[in-house]
């Protein structure tokens, strides 16, 4: 018999800039997201949804850090037309950024398919921590000369296992093995 897949529309990317560069947002901390929906809505900083198979949330994130802080713009459909306002986030917690030649970014295993990784910590919307994954990318791509991650070699199942525990290593923080895009919001619970 056979084996049926779950098929899933990649999200929409959310960006993070940071020093004046633009990264794509990876991953956030297990348990945690940077904003909440319900929260945004209710402060009348999202005037419109957008609702898309590739944007289940109704909003883009692009969140930028300036001197240290974090604050957001969300945009309903990543129009750039659409103006909204930039606001602070108090976000404690961890995430993981990347830029380069990548890959989309729905699963933290994808920062390896990028040319430049850090992992940020935030306090109270502060940024305290900055660590690169250079270490991870390198170690996968060294990896990668290796037949261990070929086809023949491994299933893609366990080719992705692998990979999880292998940016599990070089992470300091604890992240989900699912994209915190698909995460219930607090409006479902």
């Amino acid at each position: 018999m056979k084996q049926r897949r779950k098929i899933t529309t990649i999200q929409a990317r959310d960006f993070v800039y940071l020093e004046g560069t633009e990264y794509i947002l990876i991953d956030v901390e297990k348990g945690k997201q940077m904003i909440d929906h319900a929260t945004f809505e209710s402060d009348n900083h999202l005037t419109t949804t957008y609702f898309s198979s590739a944007c289940w949330r109704g909003y883009v994130a692009k969140y930028f850090v300036k001197n240290g802080m974090l604050s957001v713009v969300k945009n309903p459909n990543d129009d750039d037309d659409i103006k909204t306002e930039e606001v602070s986030v108090n976000y404690t917690g961890s995430c993981v950024i990347a830029k380069g030649n990548g890959c989309h970014s729905d699963f933290l295993v994808c920062l390896f398919y990028f040319d430049e990784a850090f992992e940020l910590y935030f306090e109270n919307g502060f940024l305290v921590e900055k660590l690169s994954l250079a270490p991870a990318i390198f170690e996968y791509r060294r990896i990668k000369e290796t037949t261990i991650l070929e086809k023949e070699t491994m299933s893609h199942y366990d080719s992705r296992d692998f990979l999880y525990t292998l940016a599990c290593k070089h992470l300091k923080y604890t992240y989900d093995r699912s994209s915190y895009k698909w995460r219930k919001r607090e409006l479902d619970k």
